[in-house]
């Protein structure tokens, strides 16, 4: 390390499997201060990603004293198809180190020291899928402990600081178009009470879709867990036609990098005639708009430019 050893000796690294053995107050604090913190850091999200999926958690925590200066969330995944497992900051969302401004170096070389000693026997990497660019500044130093850039996914994200209209113009055609079509079925578009209820209803239609393009179902327990834990940071929107439902779709709002993050779909493929899904992402827009928010998430992608 470039630091002293007065000084490492004034910081501890820690591994939690639990947030809840972790202040809130402190955790919410350190996120809230840096520019690279979202809600996918935030505790309450990663509370309930562990009751609401069950997902091991290995949270490494850097303290001086009582007070954290330096959070890395991160949860153990199966490796699909094998034995094997991989420790992931962070599943499902973004994660990455958030650390202090003073004595940044010496605060990541301890995380990621502690981190290293997590992968061994099953566990055969470590993956860190971040949000902010603002990461990138990480590139060489990463490189130089070992880690791999991946550049085979990417987000697709809407820049909101414009009016309907240029988002609109800025559409390919056959999306406009089936905009256009989607206005003409006169579908009524309502923001849902987050209850019990109205989340069993997206969770159906989740999994029958997921079932069909044979990939992993959240469990319901995760919908109740985020109704429990981020009741303020979850919007569902549903479209219905005279009557009949055709589908809704789950947001996530992520207030500290002022973004809305389409989650989780409840679209099943016999409703695709009324195009729920422009209309709610149009509605969603609109409303994101509205409430000050500068940037609209459709989530992973490809990062493939042959693929629309």
């Amino acid at each position: 390390y470039q630091i002293g050893v007065f000084e490492l000796s004034s910081f501890k690294a820690e591994v939690h499997d639990r947030i809840s053995d972790i202040n809130k107050e402190q955790w919410n604090n350190l996120i809230e201060q840096s520019k690279m913190g979202s809600f996918f850091h935030r505790y309450e999200w990663l509370k309930a990603i562990e009751d609401g999926i069950g997902s091991k958690a290995s949270h490494v925590v850097v303290s001086k004293g009582d007070n954290p200066v330096g959070v890395f969330p991160n949860f153990v995944c199966d490796v699909q198809r094998t034995p094997l497992q991989k420790l992931i900051s962070t599943s499902p969302g973004y994660g990455g180190p958030i650390t202090a401004r003073k004595k940044e170096k010496g605060i990541l070389d301890l995380m990621l020291e502690k981190t290293s000693e997590l992968c061994g026997g099953r566990i055969v990497s470590h993956y860190i899928r971040t949000l902010s660019l603002g990461y990138i500044r990480y590139g060489r130093y990463f490189q130089n402990k070992g880690y791999e850039a991946d550049l085979t996914l990417c987000r697709f994200v809407i820049d909101l600081n414009k009016s309907r209209d240029c988002l609109r113009l800025n559409m390919r055609k056959d999306r406009r178009r089936n905009l256009a079509r989607a206005l003409e079925k006169d579908l009524l578009i309502e923001d849902e009470e987050i209850n019990r209820t109205n989340l069993g209803k997206l969770h159906e239609s989740h999994r029958k879709i997921m079932n069909r393009v044979h990939a992993d179902t959240y469990p319901f327990s995760f919908f109740l867990s985020m109704m429990n834990n981020v009741p303020d940071r979850i919007k569902v929107f549903s479209a219905s036609v005279r009557g009949t439902d055709v589908g809704r779709i789950l947001f996530l709002l992520d207030k500290e990098q002022c973004s809305v993050h389409a989650f989780i779909s409840g679209i099943e493929q016999f409703n695709f005639r009324y195009y729920p899904s422009v209309i709610l992402d149009w509605h969603a827009i609109k409303w994101a708009i509205e409430n000050r928010y500068s940037k609209y998430d459709f989530g992973g992608t490809g990062a493939d430019f042959n693929s629309g």
